[in-house]
């Protein structure tokens, strides 16, 4: 389990390539829309 997933995590270290780009702003699509809908969520408690 340990050795897949840091395969997994040092696949493109390894390879020497860099990530692709699409895949880079994917991820932070994904991170700024979850911390949005976290943000959102708060709100609606508080109101």
């Amino acid at each position: 389990m340990e050795n897949q997933k840091r395969d997994a995590l040092g696949y493109y270290r390894e390879r020497g390539d860099p990530i692709p780009r699409w895949m880079a702003i994917v991820y932070l699509l994904l991170i700024v829309g979850g911390l949005v809908l976290l943000f959102l969520a708060y709100r609606r408690w508080l109101t």
